[in-house]
This record gives structure tokens, C-alpha cells and sequence, in this order.
């Protein structure tokens, strides 16, 4: 009877053990799990290419119990990553880390289509934004977190697609007034002041020659 016991006994345990070893190697391989992030450029005005637009990609928060963390780096920046909530704070938030003047930590070029793939990224929160943007548009920066949380499938996502938010750069106004090669340009140099002085200059030699005849006539 005893013996029957510790064999149960010890069996319980070994199934307990199994069950331990297979949430620890559940809990690794989740953690471990690498994700991707795509770029997929829209097309832009007439004449501008999607091809080459350079995008640099820079983790900047890790996920730890459930919580976005903020790298001490990216601190000074003021982004509270738990508090975003809408697409126009996420949109805010990088903004902000955009002024920092990040340096990216994989930087990739769009193929012909508009297209690249940034891979073999961990569980965190990243900054995208076009570094470079060659003959496209400006281009959003924007953040994306890995894993991301999939409504339609009800799944948490590994593998990102993104379709940035672009715009014409706005034209450039000059305000470059030409001027004469040589030394600058004074209101002496005016043709009008020329000719008023020189109209001056004979009325006051007839007047002169005037107030002589005058003289002449007197004597």
C-alpha cells in the first residue's frame, strides 16, 4: 500500500515537473521570438520616385510586464510610451524623438516599389523615420511596437506592415534681389538724382550769368 502511494506520489510530481519545464520553455521561446517590420511607400505627386528613400530603424523602449519602457537615451525626449493611446499621440510622440537627431541603428534603402523589410527585431518599441528621402516626399517619422496586437485576427502580430504618411515638400520662396557685380548700390546712383543734379547745376549757372549781365548793364 505504501509503496503504492510513493508511486503515485513520485509520479505527481514528475507530471508537475513537466508542466514547470514546459511554461519556463514557453515563456523563453516567447521572448526569444523575433519580429519584422515592412515599409510599403505610397505613391507620391507626379515625378517623384519611391525608389531609394533611406529609412533608419532605432529600438527605443523595451516591454517588461506587460509596460512600455522608455531606454534611459531617449529619457530627455519626455515620451510617456504608456500613455499613448490614439494614432495622433503616437504621431506626437515621435516628433518629439525626431528632434533628438537619433541615430539609427539599421538603416535600409526602398527597392523600385517603394519597398523594404527591417528583421530579426526583438520585443520593443520602435522609431522609423526617412533619413534620406531622395526623389519622394516627406515622410512622417512614426513608432511601432513588436508585438502589436492584430484586431482583425485577435492575435498578437510579429510581422509589421507600415505605409508611412507622406506629403510634397513645400516650395522653397526666394527672396534674392539681383544686383550689379562690383560695389554696392547707393541712391547716388540713381539716373533721376543724375538728372535733377545736372538740371541744377545749369539753372544755377543761368542764374549766375544773369545777375552778371545785370551788373554789366548798371555800369
Amino acid at each position: 500500500m505504501e509503496k503504492r502511494m510513493s508511486n503515485k506520489f513520485s509520479l505527481v510530481i514528475t507530471v508537475l515537473l513537466i508542466f514547470v519545464f514546459c511554461i519556463q520553455v514557453y515563456a523563453e521561446t516567447d521572448t526569444q521570438q523575433h519580429g519584422s517590420i515592412s515599409i510599403a511607400l505610397t505613391e507620391g505627386k507626379k515625378g517623384t520616385s519611391r525608389e531609394n528613400v533611406e529609412f533608419s530603424c532605432t529600438k527605443i523602449g523595451e516591454i517588461k510586464n506587460g509596460e512600455y519602457i522608455l531606454k534611459d537615451e531617449f529619457l530627455s525626449s519626455k515620451v510617456e510610451l504608456n500613455a499613448l493611446k490614439t494614432a495622433d499621440d503616437m504621431e506626437k510622440a515621435a516628433k518629439k524623438l525626431a528632434e533628438m537627431d537619433i541615430q539609427g541603428e539599421k538603416v535600409l534603402l526602398t527597392d523600385k516599389n517603394g519597398k523594404l523589410c527591417f528583421s530579426g527585431l526583438t520585443k520593443g518599441v520602435y522609431f522609423l523615420e526617412a533619413t534620406d528621402i531622395a526623389g519622394y516626399e516627406a515622410v512622417a517619422p512614426f513608432l511601432i511596437s513588436i508585438p502589436t496586437f492584430d484586431e482583425k485576427e485577435g492575435r498578437m502580430n510579429y510581422d509589421i506592415t507600415v505605409m508611412p504618411k507622406h506629403e510634397p515638400e513645400p516650395e522653397k520662396i526666394t527672396t534674392d534681389v539681383p544686383q550689379k557685380p562690383g560695389a554696392p548700390q547707393t541712391g547716388l546712383d540713381s539716373p533721376i538724382l543724375k538728372y535733377f543734379a545736372g538740371t541744377f547745376f545749369i539753372v544755377l549757372l543761368l542764374v549766375v550769368w544773369n545777375i552778371k549781365m545785370k551788373n554789366t548793364k548798371k555800369k
